[in-house]
């Protein structure tokens, strides 16, 4: 209950909890050795992203952070109603409904442009948002009118905005078990039931989510048990049931609300947190791939939002920080919570099985097309340090095709700073025994989050760099790789051009750490880029201002033969003689990495 109530309390209350608890997180969990285990004879389900989602998150006007950082770790929802707009007297019971519903059309707009489903919470729209003041409830002395004009009004308002299909959620109230909801339980349920039928009968395509409960299931918990006695006797079952893991176990929560469901003969289309991650330790990078984790394994998938606490005059404030994905505003750089979901976002393929340790658990992929398999891995708020292995088992030839795989360890640290890349923390091949491989992870703070990638070893593993500036001559073409018209200005391409002695023609392996290098042409300074952080086959590869992107970063892998590999660290996709062309002008461009001449390189 304490870690629901921070959000509502007087800042100075606020600042004694989070002191406190921040106290008792201090104290040093006990070492722990744990496993994760992979099997990767066992897969099926492309990836859904669906625990990418957030509530409020953005600028009230949607415009910040940059929409990049949405798209980059695909987000899937955003959850919002307007809370806090127009504080102490918001939203239609305060004759303030117009403000609060520009917002939810902006976060509306901005959830269509990242191809995400809004979640629209009506609560705030109302004026119940926790802080403000609400002076009426729906249904105060057994009177609907007020609330039965205010339905009117956001219902037409989505219908002249085209928010009627299944990309929009009508969550009809937020938390009501809590003080969200200032009147009786019974007047709660009358309001809940005229909410619906009327949102029905009006739009007959709408998905409707709820009750929005702030804690998890519960069989002993009242609130609980009547909501679903009611909805079901009055024929009011949501599509959608949610409910608020703050902290708690999706996991858990999903197994207990299949049987509160099934006592009933409740039927709904799926579950959804579109709360998650209590303020704190739980939302630090290893209790976020944590939670990524159990809510892709529970039920076979649960859609989440991450929490969010900002409150009226905080900075950061309610819109802000993507849930503490980002530094606050002006700045909005990413943390290393954002990078979990980044490498979230990374993962395609196929979904592999995956068994938890006590505290620790993960999400693997694996995709033979791509050539990679990608493995998150996360911490429960509280769990311990010490040794973590992931232990690999059956893996695939196509990632062994020389008895190698190429093991690739990174850490995204736990800070509230700008962090620009997960930090490298091994970069290898290693021997396959059979078809099993351990990889072990020092995990110095309970808090980190890791992620290991995993790609097929080459026959002589990786090769120093050559030193000083030369030229890259493709096996295939004999051409070289050549900045066109020797320019010197970003997103200038990279192709292929007769070789030659000019300074566009001619790279030097900048050592980036980890077995990484950047290749900065002599004549421009500047360095080859995977344009626009692309991730396709056949993205293009331009020079821009050196950065310590990884997208600029580089492994030379030994082919043999005195021929190399370049690997970007980004994509895991390797450079490339688009389209076996031979010709002076021809593309350099990314493709899934193999052995063919087109994408082996040696020093002219």
């Amino acid at each position: 209950m304490l870690t629901k109530m921070r959000k509502y309390l007087p800042l100075l209350v606020l600042c004694v909890l989070i002191t406190a608890l921040l106290v008792q997180s201090v104290s040093p969990a006990l070492a722990a050795n744990d496993t994760v285990a992979v099997n990767f004879a066992a897969y099926g389900g492309s990836p859904t992203y669906r625990a990418s989602g957030f509530i409020y998150g953005l600028s009230a006007d949607a415009s910040t952070p940059p929409q990049t950082y949405l798209s980059q770790i695909n987000t899937r929802f955003i959850r919002a109603g307007g809370s806090q707009i127009g504080c102490p007297n918001g939203g239609w019971v305060n004759g303030q409904y117009t403000p609060r519903w520009n917002f939810v059309k902006a976060y509306y707009a901005k959830s269509r442009a990242v191809g995400a489903t809004f979640i629209m919470i009506l609560a705030p729209l109302w004026g119940s948002d926790g802080v403000c003041d609400v002076p009426r409830w729906p249904g105060d002395n057994g009177n609907w009118t007020e609330f039965d004009n205010f339905l009117t009004q956001v219902i037409n308002d989505a219908k002249a905005n085209g928010m009627t299909g299944s990309n929009v959620r009508w969550d009809i109230w937020n938390e009501p078990d809590i003080f969200f909801w200032g009147a009786s339980r019974s007047q709660y349920l009358e309001m809940w039931k005229r909410a619906v039928q009327r949102i029905r009968s009006e739009l007959p395509n709408a998905v409707i989510e709820g009750p929005s409960m702030s804690a998890d299931p519960d069989t002993g918990n009242s609130w609980w048990t009547t909501y679903l006695d009611y909805i079901k006797a009055n024929n009011v079952v949501p599509n959608i049931i949610s409910w608020h893991s703050l902290p708690g176990d999706p996991v858990d929560g999903a197994n207990i609300m299949n049987s509160m469901l099934s006592s009933r003969g409740i039927s709904v289309s799926g579950y959804s947190i579109n709360e998650y991650g209590a303020f704190g330790d739980e939302q630090q990078p290893g209790p976020s791939a944590w939670y990524i984790a159990r809510l892709e394994r529970a039920n076979g998938g649960v859609d989440g939002a991450r929490a969010n606490w900002g409150m009226v005059g905080q900075t950061p404030s309610l819109h802000d920080t993507l849930g503490w994905l980002v530094t606050a505003a002006p700045a909005n750089q990413p943390m290393g919570q954002w990078w979990v979901y980044k490498r979230y976002a990374d993962q395609t393929g196929l979904r592999t099985d995956v068994t938890p340790g006590s505290t620790h658990d993960a999400l693997a992929f694996q995709d033979s097309s791509a050539q990679k398999s990608i493995i998150l891995i996360g911490n429960k708020a509280g769990g311990g340090t010490g040794t973590v292995t992931v232990q690999l088992n059956d893996i695939p030839s196509w990632l062994r095709p020389n008895g190698t795989v190429q093991v690739l360890v990174e850490r995204m640290p736990s800070t509230n700073a700008y962090v620009s890349a997960p930090t490298v923390v091994s970069n290898s091949s290693m021997t396959v025994s059979g078809s099993s491989l351990s990889v072990a992870i020092n995990w110095n703070n309970a808090l980190d989050a890791y992620v290991v990638t995993l790609t097929p070893g080459s026959s002589g593993g990786s090769t120093p760099p050559p030193s000083g500036y030369v030229r890259l001559q493709n096996r295939n073409s004999g051409k070289c790789v050549d900045v066109e018209g020797v320019s010197t200005a970003n997103g200038a391409n990279i192709f292929q051009w007769t070789c030659g002695s000019t300074g566009n023609q001619q790279w030097l392996m900048e050592d980036m750490g980890g077995g990484y290098v950047r290749l900065k042409a002599q004549h421009s300074g500047k360095c080859a880029d995977v344009w626009n952080w692309s991730t396709a086959d056949g993205g293009e590869i331009r020079q821009y201002t050196c950065t310590s992107g990884t997208n600029q970063q580089w492994t030379v892998e030994d082919m043999g033969g005195g021929y190399f590999r370049l690997r970007n660290r980004y994509s895991g996709k390797c450079m490339d003689d688009w389209e076996w062309n031979t010709a002076d002008g021809a593309d350099i461009r990314q493709y899934t990495c193999n052995d063919y001449n087109v994408q082996q390189f040696r020093q002219y």
